[in-house]
């Protein structure tokens, strides 16, 4: 059902797609001349609250700040450069393209893969010499064919599991970002690393390469809970010191994806789901549910400060770890594959983020299991202590 609802919404051309975005258009323009003024940058910008809002909160977020909070568009122009402005306004639209509804889990997941691979597809395109402005937006517009694919589900009314929805994007992505290629008349270049990121030696093209090779990256990353050095030159064959670049990068990905991140909606009970068959096959190419973990008692008692989606919790217990998987408890319910900053209290303070996994019902609370996300290395070492 989930897969022929995105077939026949690309075959009958009524998928939904919001138009272009102005602000970015605006910018373009802007910036692609020799000088241009703060003023105008921040007149171009002044007419969308949504990408404002998302500036100001991107420039106080970990990823862009230093030690003194901005107040306006302004200095939130200066902290984070002119010259960036376009990229971000990019990353605001795409982000916009699935509305906050009934797949909002899903739909935090392929933000989150998003941006992140946008990110070291930029990075791998500066030590290339490509144009990183370009290869950000590459790497950000190659699977939001998926967000389109939700926006379609959630315009439907077809309800399921998150696993299925995942899987049937997975096959039916490619087609939807060509549909959105089109009404955006995103450039020819584009369009074809979106037609055959997910075919080995399409094209001889060092852009699609290196979405190739970022999606690689994405995938260790979600499933294990920091990648060194070691990890990227075993996933990629690239030089140490471009390893050694992406690998710094990605413990800093996590503030960025948070900060662009649309509020959840609040929590309604889930409306039965049809039955999926029992032997359905998985395709190729598609996300796995992860593998039970047998919960144990951490190693060490411990206690956790936990901020991000509704949630603000200080020296709350850990009631079990694995090495790859905390547990705490809750007095909300907390939408799955949120982002949360937690504060680990153990030998000191150590900070990192999570993934929201998990967050079923125990009597009047809830118990949240989380999975670490681009742990840094101190975080990774400080994780070991906890859960082995």
């Amino acid at each position: 059902m989930l897969d022929s609802c995105l077939e026949e919404a690309v075959r009958k051309d009524t998928v939904r797609v919001p138009p272009y975005p102005a602000t970015a258009l605006r910018l373009q323009q802007l910036l692609s001349k020799p000088e241009f003024s703060l003023d105008a940058v921040v007149e171009a910008m002044r007419a969308d609250q949504v990408f404002t809002g998302n500036l100001l909160r991107l420039a106080n977020s970990s990823f862009y700040r230093r030690a003194q909070e901005v107040m306006s568009v302004s200095a939130a122009v200066l902290r984070i450069g002119a010259n960036e402005l376009t990229r971000l306004a990019m990353a605001s639209a795409v982000g916009q393209l699935a509305p906050v509804g009934r797949y909002d889990g899903v739909r935090r997941r392929v933000w989150r893969q998003a941006l992140t691979s946008a990110l070291l597809t930029e990075a791998l395109a500066r030590k290339s010499g490509l144009d990183a402005g370009e290869a950000f937006v590459t790497g950000l517009m190659h699977d939001a064919g998926k967000l389109l694919g939700i926006a379609a589900l959630e315009q439907s009314g077809v309800v399921d599991d998150e696993e299925p929805v995942w899987n049937a994007l997975e096959r039916q992505h490619v087609k939807l970002g060509l549909v959105l290629c089109k009404r955006w008349q995103l450039p020819v270049e584009l369009e074809r690393i979106v037609a055959n990121h997910h075919i080995d030696g399409a094209e001889d093209q060092i852009l699609l390469r290196h979405i190739q090779l970022s999606d690689l990256l994405v995938t260790v990353m979600e499933e294990q809970p920091s990648v060194t050095v070691d990890d990227v030159q075993r996933v990629v064959r690239i030089s140490k010191p471009l390893a050694e670049t992406l690998a710094d990068l990605m413990p800093r990905i996590p503030a960025l994806v948070e900060a662009f991140d649309l509020p959840a909606k609040p929590f309604a009970p889930p409306s039965p789901a049809p039955p999926v068959p029992a032997a359905a096959a998985p395709q190729a190419g598609s996300a796995q549910a992860p593998a039970p973990t047998t919960p144990t008692l951490p190693k060490r008692p411990c206690v956790i400060d936990v901020k991000g989606g509704g949630l603000a919790l200080n020296r709350v217990p850990v009631m079990q770890a694995t090495a790859a998987r905390m547990s705490f408890e809750s007095d909300r319910r907390v939408t799955t594959n949120t982002l949360v900053e937690v504060v680990l209290r153990l030998d000191g303070e150590t900070r990192f983020w999570a993934v929201v996994e998990q967050c079923a019902p125990s009597g009047p609370r809830f118990v949240v299991e989380v999975k670490p996300f681009a742990m840094s290395t101190d975080a990774a070492k400080a994780w070991s202590r906890l859960s082995t």
